[in-house]
């Protein structure tokens, strides 16, 4: 049901019926996943489009331990001929752009988004 329920969204959205601000922020730094906008304290924090998803995606799944299979499908795409070793070079620039400690990694299965209390 809950899936019904996002493709019901997502195809209004796509018909611009829904406008949602999909807006995270935390500290002094926000990340507009719609604008493909980050900034810091007002001044523009430059993630490539892939890194927004890849975040995004990463955030979406917070707690869980997403594999670096599951990460290539949700943002490039079941097809997509990537290396494993991709998602590790886009995560190590998006710790080091957003300068932030909650992307956790699993040794030998993949990442997980960790909410710090």
């Amino acid at each position: 049901m809950v899936l019904l329920g996002k493709r019901v969204l997502a195809l209004l959205r796509r018909g611009g019926k829904i406008e949602e601000k999909d807006i995270w922020r935390c500290g002094n730094i926000s990340v507009d996943f719609n604008g493909y906008l980050a900034e810091r304290n007002g001044e523009p924090i430059e993630l490539a489009p892939k890194e927004i998803q890849l975040f995004k995606l990463l955030i979406e799944n917070t707690g869980r331990v997403m594999t670096r299979e599951k990460l290539i499908d949700g943002v490039w795409g079941i097809d997509a001929p990537l290396y494993d070793r991709t998602i590790d070079t886009h995560i190590r620039r998006i710790r080091q752009k957003l300068d932030l400690n909650c992307i956790t990694t699993v040794k030998g299965v993949g990442y997980r988004f960790e909410v710090s209390p």
